[in-house]
């Protein structure tokens, strides 16, 4: 049976409500009572919430009657009739103790925590104003024609023979080493090596090229002004000639 004062649900053998302790108008002892107001009883529990909070006090009063004073303890939230020893509202689950109510933390999205102390600072700060720590800016907006190898590109563009009717394009490569042979220069030239020709080196922002094949054919065509070192082989004609200064 459900209490009158509190609205819990009883068995029908208790006298006395388990939530609040007060006297069941269904025990044994009013059962004659409770059965000559069934029909109202039936009408009660259509719209059970609305009804509960208007029955009779303990007393037999009114609730609605009752000097403000007097008035028994009610939820702080929705105003349901409470016993004095119920900590939470039967109606709408609310603790009476406002302290121990849990309530969501309030963020503020223009703060941010610093990650060594833990200190909300503003979110434009550029250091934390407790331990000094420097927040990472964000980069700018990236240069969609800018070159990702920080300008380590170069092309080679095959040269044709005497009385070689073909046009070629330029090849491209990319990267601080690159490794030259047949495959990836002319793939049909059986006087470049399948291994390793030459090595190109992008180094101090500037091209550099040595030698790498076995037979020592790798050479530069002087077109300009060169610089000379030590150990250098100048090819005049068909004959090779070291250099030293």
């Amino acid at each position: 049976m459900r209490c009158k004062n509190c609205g819990w649900e009883n068995p029908d053998t208790e006298t006395r409500c388990a939530k609040c302790n007060s006297t069941l108008s269904n025990s044994p002892s009013n059962l004659k009572q409770t059965e000559r107001q069934a029909p109202a009883m039936q009408s009660e529990s259509l719209n059970l919430k609305s009804t509960v909070r208007e029955v009779q006090n303990n007393n037999g009063s009114p609730i609605n009657s009752i000097p403000q004073e007097n008035k028994p303890k009610q939820c702080h939230k929705c105003g349901y009739p409470l016993a004095e020893n119920m900590d939470e509202c039967p109606m709408c689950g609310s603790y009476q103790n406002k302290k121990e109510e849990v309530t969501p933390k309030q963020v503020n999205i223009s703060l941010k925590t610093c990650p060594s102390c833990g200190n909300n600072v503003e979110f434009s700060a550029l250091f934390c104003s407790k331990c000094g720590h420097k927040f990472q800016t964000r980069n700018a907006t990236v240069n969609n024609w800018m070159s990702p190898n920080k300008g380590a590109f170069c092309t080679l563009k095959p040269i044709a023979w005497e009385n070689e009717a073909k046009e070629y394009n330029p090849i491209t490569y990319s990267g601080d080493k690159i490794v030259l042979n047949r495959a990836n220069t002319d793939t049909n030239n059986n006087s470049i090596t399948s291994k390793e020709q030459a090595i190109l080196s992008f180094e101090n922002d500037e091209w550099c090229i040595e030698n790498a094949s076995e037979m020592k054919t790798t050479f530069i065509q002087v077109n300009r002004k060169t610089k000379l070192k030590d150990g250098d082989v100048i090819v005049l004609g068909n004959r090779l000639f070291e250099f030293k200064g």
